[in-house]
């Protein structure tokens, strides 16, 4: 297992060899770390990070990168008036992982906090993203659109998931922790400000194990499979009975949950006994219940227990039952579910007879992957998300090449996925340069990101950015 701490972090993160060796030089150590931040070669010192990760409204005090007591004062005060801001000394405890006991509390022990290292995953999982960024839905420090390779965010935490919804982020922590960052308008960061962040803040430091961006909302499971909603409440799609945003997260029921995804002010999830529920608003069917009444509260659709996954789209909804099959309902303007017509379906509506591992919805168009791992596209095909060559409509499932594939995501005018080998590869849209090419030119089939290998990836069916883990 990696054992990393912030001194050792200091060594390894620069491209060039440091100079200072003494991990008790704290001025040499404070001192380099500023340099080779100023000189641009990509280094996030300590030091400089401090000032960096601060939120903007706040400014700092300090005026000499010496004054290593008003630093870490500093830090520890802003954190304890819960103003979110992550300070090198209160991060060093609040990483410590929960099943060990932190043998230093003194917060001005400064060797011990040199000295005593945290333990995190044993290959870290970073943070990147590239697109549309006019409210730091990024997470990369700014609010400018990324056209180039991916931008690694300035949170270099190892991550576990993430979720784009419409101009805002969701992601889950290694330690479980959920944050958020971007628009937060209607509170859809669930951190109880309408503030817009351009780095990942603090939403809670509960055991998280799932989480969904919507349109203004978001949802999360927890290690326990309780249900959590918040933000924006439109058509009751927080499923709490009532259209009263929500700040922070609120539990929803007392059932336990596996999977969920946040619509356009409607939501679906599956709970543990594998039936299917939906809730919030219904005017393209999209809730599955044979009506166009929107719900207040979580409704089981049929009766059926057999669910395994459920993906939202815009006004319409894909999901997979265990024996593999493909099932559609909602709006079908464009053909997006797969029923070889543009008819909308009241009910989950079966789609051939294949077996099928992965599902994902955009604005209008579709993609899935089969059993034997080939990839395929069906609805909308304005920009060519569909991967196809073409810019023509598709109302089946037809193939998108002959390669093995990992994962897909859809966006709102482009796609995304991840081969087997790991490559990174996008397609559609790029006016905002979603697709990460270096470019703002759209692309009618897959296109390979640069060469890195990637584990995650996600965009939502309202946003024109992409987020990736690797």
């Amino acid at each position: 297992m990696r054992i990393k701490d912030k001194w050792t972090d200091y060594f390894k993160k620069p491209k060039e060899k440091m100079t200072v060796r003494n991990q008790h030089d704290v001025a040499a150590f404070l001192e380099e770390s500023f340099t080779h931040t100023s000189q641009q070669l990509k280094y996030k010192g300590v030091w400089t990070d401090y000032f960096k990760k601060q939120k903007p409204q706040l400014r700092n005090p300090i005026t000499s990168q010496h004054d290593v007591a008003a630093f870490l004062e500093y830090s520890v005060t802003h954190t304890a008036d819960e103003k979110r801001y992550k300070g090198v000394w209160t991060d060093y405890f609040k990483r410590w992982r929960r099943d060990e006991e932190d043998p230093k509390r003194n917060a001005f022990n400064l060797e011990a906090f040199l000295e005593v290292p945290y333990i995190v995953n044993p290959v870290s999982t970073l943070l990147w993203g590239f697109g549309w960024n006019d409210w730091g839905e990024l997470g990369i420090g700014n609010f400018t659109d990324r056209i180039n390779i991916p931008a690694e965010s300035l949170d270099t935490d190892d991550w576990k998931s993430v979720s784009a919804g419409s101009r805002f982020s969701l992601g889950i922590k290694a330690d479980n922790s959920l944050w958020g960052w971007g628009q937060s308008g209607s509170y859809q960061t669930g951190q109880n400000t309408t503030n817009s962040y351009s780095i990942p803040y603090l939403t809670s430091e509960d055991e998280w194990e799932m989480v969904s961006a919507g349109y203004e909302h978001g949802l999360g499971i927890k290690t326990d499979g309780s249900l959590w909603a918040w933000g924006g409440n439109h058509y009751y799609c927080l499923g709490l009975g009532d259209t009263t945003w929500r700040k922070i997260p609120t539990q929803v029921g007392s059932d336990t949950w596996t999977k969920i995804s946040a619509g356009n002010y409607f939501s679906v999830g599956i709970k543990t006994d594998g039936s299917l529920w939906a809730w919030g608003r219904n005017d393209y069917y999209q809730l599955g219940l044979g009506d166009t009444t929107d719900r207040e509260v979580p409704t089981q659709v049929g009766s059926d227990t057999s669910w395994v996954d459920v993906h939202a789209g815009q006004y319409f909804v894909l999901a997979l039952k265990s024996d593999g099959t493909l099932w559609t309902w909602g709006g079908n303007w464009a053909g997006q579910l797969g029923q070889n017509d543009t008819t909308d379906r009241e009910v989950p509506t079966q789609v051939g007879s294949d077996t099928w591992t992965h599902i994902a919805a955009g604005y209008a168009h579709s993609l899935a992957i089969k059993s034997d791992g080939s990839l395929w596209a069906w609805g909308d095909n304005t920009y060519g998300k569909l991967g196809l060559g073409d810019t023509t409509q598709r109302t089946v499932p037809t193939q998108v090449g002959s390669d093995e594939w990992a994962s897909i995501s859809c966006g709102y005018h482009h796609s995304v996925g991840i081969k087997t080998d790991k490559t990174l590869w996008t397609w559609g849209c790029n006016e905002y340069g979603q697709l990460g090419q270096g470019d703002y030119t759209q692309k009618t089939l897959p296109t390979q990101v640069g060469s890195d290998e990637w584990k995650v990836l996600a965009t939502g069916s309202n946003n024109g950015h992409t987020l990736a883990l690797k």
